[in-house]
């Protein structure tokens, strides 16, 4: 028994013994190729080698083996990549090799970097801090691949064993390189990719010729901090990824398929399916579906569908900071375009700050915290120079039963005649409008008029929309149902409800404003200057009409 021991012993010694040699010998004469050949010398990877604006430049000071004994690789040490006006130093040796153990090519990295714009002398650029940032591929260790290696010419074939490729990083930091601000922080990211395997590649230009015809991704990412608004962060290949510039968790699964074989036709036939995408940010929370088709033929006919279904949820203090955000958008056009003399432009700056400066009457609580339900179902259908059809299915915003929902045809026809139709159905209209009267009555002109007058003006309103219905005089008090349809060749034509004269539209709702401004006049005082007082900015002509009509 012993002796069998000893023998198993020593085999196993002889096996660990002979598998180290091999390994240290094969990997030590692979880093001194690499090093003889390519080692402190800049390498083009762009294929415009005499244009230097073009040029992309990476460099190493040297290779060394890495990764025993489950692992066959090398250190890169000193990685440094240099375009026209950038460049970006690893200070961490940059693993490259492949995983005995879980059968994968990974490239690995986990430390410092260095994003420094030229000249580097002004010492403008970034410091990176990352935590096991890996791309990797699962390929299977078997036959097949010693097959390919051993006795193919083309080592694209290798592309036929890949399972899935994986981007995986652990907590990354940007900090600028001035005043070592934290500009950015990242909780994790994964990005996992898979294509379909129908077909057997032989070469690259046999992939290039026959596309997969399917493609999924998942993403995953929580960014905990950005300040990297209208910065430009000089990331090299392994660091560069969608440097988002709001804090928020993400998820979702996306497909991408179509029949095209070759890239430049993709666009004929594409679908884009997008489950359960999940977003959460500090005032945000949405999940979404979405289904894209599209289909392009070489005359230039298309025939798209787009729905999407999302439940969304805005927590407090998402509106304010919305506004916040584009009032910063207009002060950066402003200042970049000169559109401060621009009269639109100024009343819409103008009645942004007064929102912003007086948000507190606006209580804008009362759409946050509350769960949304969006839906979307389009259709656009074009013939090159004859026909354009565009079709909403559904249209809608709900939140529990209050809402709308929306439906159109829309065609526009060489040879025929065009028009769009389709119905607006308002659940619950009453209470929308008298939710938005704030609002809608809160800026402008309106902001200076009396509450008493705001409330004239919203209760006309529901008078007007209740008039114009398909069912005026229904019982139902609560929901709205308008169909309308446009002649596009002559807008006169057009019937809104039960309205067959878009000409009757204006002074219809002026009598709605007229009769809701009525109701508040109390005995003994004058009509007309009651009217004039809760209505300023009446037509004084249309208001005379209205009180004609209302005295026959």
């Amino acid at each position: 028994m012993k002796k069998i021991l000893k023998i198993i012993l020593f085999i196993t010694i002889f096996i660990i013994l002979a598998y180290s040699g091999l390994w240290f010998t094969i990997m030590f004469s692979l880093s001194h190729s690499i090093n003889q050949k390519y080692a402190g010398t800049n390498l083009n990877i762009e294929e415009a080698d005499n244009n230097p604006n073009q040029q992309y430049l990476i460099k190493f000071s040297k290779v060394q083996p890495y990764g025993f004994p489950f692992k066959l690789g090398i250190s890169v040490i000193n990685w440094q990549e240099e375009s026209i006006n950038r460049v970006t130093e690893f200070t961490t040796p940059i693993n490259i090799g492949y995983d005995l153990l879980k059968q994968k090519l990974f490239i690995h990295f986990s430390g410092e970097a260095f994003g420094k714009f030229k000249p580097v002398q002004r010492g403008f650029g970034v410091r990176f801090y990352n935590e096991n940032c890996i791309l990797s591929t699962k390929i299977p260790l078997n036959f097949k691949l010693f097959e390919i290696v051993r006795f193919k010419k083309d080592l694209f074939e290798v592309i036929n064993l890949i399972e899935y490729i994986k981007f995986t990083s652990g907590k990354t930091e940007i900090f600028d390189l001035v005043d070592n601000q934290k500009l950015y922080e990242e909780d994790h990211t994964i990005l996992t990719m898979l294509f379909d395997k129908s077909k057997y590649y032989t070469s690259k230009q046999d992939f290039l010729d026959n596309i997969p015809q399917k493609l999924a991704i998942y993403y995953e990412t929580e960014i905990v901090q950005s300040n990297l608004e209208d910065r430009i962060i000089p990331a090299g290949l392994l660091l560069y990824r969608p440097a988002w510039n709001n804090n928020f968790k993400f998820s979702g699964n996306f497909l991408i398929s179509t029949s095209s074989v070759h890239f430049k036709d993709i666009a004929k036939d594409l679908t884009i399916e997008v489950t359960n995408a999940k977003i959460n940010s500090n005032n945000f929370e949405n999940n979404i579906n979405l289904l894209y088709k599209g289909k392009l033929n070489d005359f230039g006919n298309n025939n798209i569908d787009l729905l999407v279904d999302s439940q969304f949820k805005l927590k407090p203090g998402f509106i304010i900071g919305s506004l916040e955000f584009i009032k910063k958008y207009y002060d950066k056009q402003t200042y970049l375009f000169k559109l401060s003399d621009n009269k639109l432009y100024k009343d819409f700056n103008n009645e942004l700050s007064y929102i912003l400066n007086n948000n507190k009457q606006y209580n804008f609580s009362i759409f946050e915290d509350r769960e949304y339900n969006f839906n979307l179902n389009i259709n656009l259908v074009t013939e090159l120079n004859k026909l354009t059809r565009a079709q909403i299915n559904a249209l809608s915003l709900y939140s529990n039963a209050s809402g709308f929902n929306i439906t159109n045809e829309t065609i526009v026809n060489a040879l025929k005649d065009s028009y769009s139709k389709g119905t607006i159905i308002i659940n619950d209209y009453s209470r929308i409008i008298d939710v938005l009267s704030a609002y809608i009555y809160g800026v402008g002109d309106f902001k200076d008029f009396s509450e008493e007058s705001k409330e004239v003006y919203g209760n006309a309103l529901k008078s007007f929309l209740k008039t114009i219905s398909d069912h005026p005089n229904s019982s139902n008090l609560i929901d709205a149902s308008i169909e309308y349809v446009f002649d596009l060749s002559d807008l006169n034509k057009a019937k809104i409800g039960n309205i067959d004269d878009i000409n009757k539209l204006i002074p219809l709702y002026y009598l709605s404003l007229y009769q809701a401004a009525v109701k508040k006049v109390q005995p003994g005082e004058n009509v007309k200057e009651k009217i004039t007082e809760l209505i300023p900015n009446v037509n004084q002509k249309i208001l005379e009409e209205c009180i004609l009509d209302e005295l026959r």
